[in-house]
């Protein structure tokens, strides 16, 4: 991510993004995003739009009679 500094979990401050990056299972190399996250979120703008996708108008399905 452009702008994106990962820090590992001691690092993580209340005010950093929680998008994990890299396989929790390999502790060494695991990092969260650390940008500057939302105010009331836990990611930053970028990692927001990944993580909620807009939901779609639901299709009219008709009903069988």
């Amino acid at each position: 991510m452009p702008g994106s500094r990962p820090v590992r979990l001691a690092q993580l401050r209340g005010d950093m993004c929680r998008w994990p990056i890299g396989d929790p299972q390999q502790f060494d190399a695991f990092r969260f995003c650390g940008c500057r996250r939302l105010l009331g979120d836990s990611y930053c703008a970028a990692h927001k739009k990944m993580a909620f996708a807009p939901v779609k108008a639901a299709r009219s399905i008709p009903v069988a009679r």
